[in-house]
């Protein structure tokens, strides 16, 4: 008998979500709350390192019928991709914990909100089941809707509402899209299946996949963000508390580029051929514009969410070449993305607190005053750049490499592949350029009248600490992660690239054959 660990990963921190509600004190809540970060943490140690993940099929899957008649069950599967990301949550999710520490009176309203983003966004990571991920995809943004509205104060408010309007938008087109697709299946087998692998066998005309795949995207490139789509970050960030920011700058975007590489290409591989060099020029406007909005803030949390703008820019770049190097290297910069933006919201914190500020000209000087701070810092900030031995480097470098090398039908860009990547490498070097000025204000610029900050706590000593440790690991050994992502990786490849050409040769309405569907590697 297999034992339930993917279920438990999502049981736990509901039930102890739930728990929290009774317990009236705030140490209490404190144990309950890191006890079972901690607990979903060694699960998903042993996952990562016990499972197999050397081929595209799940290590680990649970499948439990749930309405049968619908066609719906309550399946869960881990890959080396999903896994990869499984670990990403619950790191993320302590980090929020420890960012939540001096905020008396509101451990309650953290402790919730990060335990139910936690189980929720490991739902939508392990779903092999559509209507179990869409779930998940919509309980995820409550709870950082709620911290806006709890804790944000009036700008809260405003950009709580910015960011369930544009969640809606992008929410209604994708459960038409899975429903039109569930349809066609039920047209051509007369049962229904929310199942990806099965909804992947059904054949739609180009045009009809095209527009599928565009109700898809429209809903992931609303979260990751993708330029246009952004407008509702910078005021979220800004007016989220520190645990809230991490929640949705480093943990909830990750689903939006997660569900286009897992679910939106695969399903529709012709329609995203068609429509994913469009995404893509979206993508890489937003690198540049990214880099050249964050140069103008003043405001440090609305640096942290244009340089987030320009960082997802390449991730979308990657996935979208769809070869197996830049989807692997999207998947890893997910990752780096998460570890190195939570780090830069745990640094605003820092300063936030000891001066009721975030502006970058109110600080200056803290390199002497502050030099565990300063070294963190500037660790963090320069794996946000892109600097060679660090996490950020290693992504980066697989996505602009696999991006230019991607040839003709082997990625979705063809012969402007190499376009694609020469525009975006200069994203790097925009980025540099605002990374550095914040950098040198606030560590070695002119001494501010204030003086220094003081010591750190040691939970913000514990959060900087364990965010540089990982961006010198993963940046210097990142082959246990890379090991797992690219199997699976170029598995599902190699077959949707093979779908996408085939169905653009002949788009008529059809059924895939199971076993050829799931063997044509």
């Amino acid at each position: 008998m297999t034992l339930p660990f993917l279920s438990s990963l999502i049981g736990l921190p509901l039930l102890a979500a739930l728990a929290l509600l009774a317990i009236p004190s705030e140490k209490a809540q404190r144990i309950v709350t890191g006890g079972t970060l901690a607990l979903l943490f060694a699960v998903a140690i042993g996952l990562f390192v016990a499972g197999d993940y050397s081929a595209a099929t799940p290590a680990y899957a649970e499948r439990y019928a749930w309405a049968p008649a619908l066609g719906i069950d309550f399946a869960l599967a881990v890959d080396g991709v999903s896994i990869v990301l499984v670990l990403l949550t619950v790191v993320l999710g302590g980090l929020a914990f420890l960012g939540s520490f001096g905020r008396e009176g509101e451990q309650r309203t953290h402790g919730v909100a990060i335990l139910t983003t936690v189980a929720t966004v490991l739902g939508a990571f392990m779903a092999q089941d559509l209507f179990l991920f869409f779930l998940c995809w919509e309980a995820m943004l409550v709870p950082a809707y709620v911290l806006l509205i709890r804790l944000g104060g009036d700008e809260g408010r405003r950009a709580a509402m910015r960011f369930f309007l544009y969640s809606l938008a992008g929410s209604a087109p994708f459960l038409v899209s899975l429903l039109v697709r569930v349809a066609e299946y039920h047209g051509f087998t007369g049962s229904y299946s929310f199942d990806p692998a099965e909804l992947a066998r059904v054949v739609s005309p180009v045009a009809k996949q095209a527009l599928l795949f565009s109700g898809f995207a429209l809903a992931f490139a609303v979260k990751m963000p993708i330029f246009p789509l952004h407008t509702w970050s910078p005021g979220a960030y800004s007016a989220s508390p520190t645990s809230g920011a991490i929640l949705l700058g480093a943990l909830l975007l990750k689903v939006g580029s997660y569900g286009l590489l897992r679910f939106a290409i695969p399903l529709f591989p012709a329609g995203a051929q068609l429509v994913g060099p469009t995404l893509a020029v979206l993508a890489v406007v937003g690198i540049l514009y990214g880099a050249f909005a964050a140069q103008a803030q003043s405001d440090l949390k609305k640096l942290v969410a244009y340089s987030s703008l320009s960082h997802m820019g390449f991730v979308g770049v990657g996935v979208l070449a769809f070869s197996t190097a830049s989807a692997s290297g999207a998947v890893l910069q997910m990752v780096n993305h998460g570890v190195v933006v939570a780090g830069l919201f745990l640094v605003v914190a820092v300063l936030e607190a000891r001066r009721g500020s975030r502006g970058i000209d109110d600080f200056g000087g803290l390199a002497r005053s502050m030099p565990f701070f300063a070294v963190a810092f500037m660790v963090i900030a320069l794996a946000g750049m892109g600097l060679p031995g660090t996490n950020g480097f290693v992504g980066e470098f697989l996505i602009l490499s696999g991006t230019f090398l991607a040839d003709v039908g082997a990625g979705f860009f063809g012969g402007y592949a190499p376009l694609f990547a020469s525009v975006a490498t200069l994203g790097v070097l925009f980025g540099s350029i605002y990374v550095l000025r914040a950098v040198g204000k606030v560590l070695f610029g002119p001494v501010s009248a204030e003086g220094g900050l003081g010591e750190l706590t040691r939970a913000e000593k514990l959060s900087l600490g364990s965010v540089v440790a990982l961006v010198f690991f993963i940046g210097l050994y990142p082959s246990p992660l890379l090991e797992r992502i690219e199997p699976t990786v170029e598995g599902l490849g190699a077959k949707t690239r093979i779908e996408a050409l085939s169905q653009l040769r002949d788009d008529s309405p059809r059924l895939l054959d199971a076993t050829v569907a799931q063997n044509d590697h």
